[in-house]
């Protein structure tokens, strides 16, 4: 029996990991938990226009192009993500007995996802926690919050999706733990670049 640690807590068992199923429910509750992670902060930047639109168009409208909204940012956002990270581990890892199955990549996918709902409400408490502050009074605190978003989160988002993949491929050496978590960290960095560019632009405009 493996001994529950604090980095457990923080990165998740390997246990978890190695009971993380592979059924298509997975990749449709991904889509849609990631998506809807994605437009959550377009959407509320602009509460007064969502309120108008619902008013104008009917409850069942703007439901629908909301719902229109989180599919469309989720697909982009885990396909975008888990089908190059599954070539390139697929690429440098031929002889796996489990490279290249449908159910590794869906496990991937389920990685990617269950990362957001680790990360994803502890940076919303700290935002709350940090849009109450006094610029002037607590500049040193939001100082150590512009660290966590900008540097301490964006490992924490990586270390999790690494400790999952090395788990599902068995990957035991550091080196190749190191090149999983170099490849995760810049991909996803560039990724969510390119995300906040097209919820901003795009999908936003779907609605308005």
């Amino acid at each position: 029996m493996e001994r529950f640690t604090l980095f457990d807590v923080f990165f998740l068992p390997k246990s978890f990991y190695r009971r993380l199923g592979a059924t298509k429910a997975i990749i449709a509750a991904a889509v849609l938990l990631v998506g809807l992670v994605d437009i959550m902060s377009p959407l509320t930047d602009c509460i007064p226009e969502l309120v108008e639109y619902f008013a104008e168009a009917g409850y069942a409208r703007g439901l629908f192009s909301v719902i229109v909204q989180i599919v469309i940012a989720g697909v982009i956002d885990v396909f975008f993500f888990a089908i190059p990270v599954f070539a390139v581990l697929n690429h440098f890892n031929r002889e796996n007995e489990i490279t290249g199955r449908p159910e590794t990549f869906i496990r991937l996918i389920g990685i990617y996802a269950i990362t957001h709902l680790i990360v994803i409400p502890v940076n919303e408490l700290i935002y709350y926690f940090a849009s109450g502050l006094d610029p002037q009074s607590s500049s040193a605190v939001l100082m150590l919050v512009a660290i966590y978003y900008y540097f301490i989160m964006r490992f924490w988002f990586a270390g999790v999706i690494t400790r999952g993949i090395n788990v599902v491929y068995g990957f035991n050496t550091m080196r190749s733990k190191n090149l999983v978590f170099l490849l995760v960290f810049f991909w996803n960095m560039l990724l969510g670049e390119a995300l906040v560019f097209i919820t901003n632009r795009f999908i936003s405009g779907i609605m308005f």
